[in-house]
C-alpha cells in the first residue's frame, strides 16, 4: 500500500515525490518514494506527541498514518 492521500495530495504521485503543481513537468526527475523512507518517516512519526505535529509532517509528505503491530 502506497499510503498516499489520493489526486488532491500535494504529492499526489505513489513513485516519487511531485508536487501537485508540477505534475505537467515530465522532463524533469523528482526524488522517488522508498519503502526505507516511508518507514523512517512512520517512525518519526510515531515517536511525535502531538497529533497536529504528526499530521503536519505526514500532509507535507503526502502520506497516510498506520499502526502497525
Amino acid at each position: 500500500m502506497a499510503l498516499i492521500r489520493g489526486t488532491k495530495a500535494n504529492h499526489p504521485c505513489p513513485i516519487c515525490f511531485v508536487h501537485q503543481d508540477n505534475l505537467a513537468e515530465i522532463t524533469k526527475t523528482w526524488k522517488l518514494r522508498t519503502a526505507a523512507h516511508t518507514q523512517e518517516l512512520l517512525n518519526k512519526v510515531h515517536r511525535m506527541q502531538r497529533s497536529q505535529d504528526r499530521e503536519k509532517l505526514l500532509m507535507a509528505h503526502g502520506i497516510r498514518n498506520v499502526n502497525v503491530s
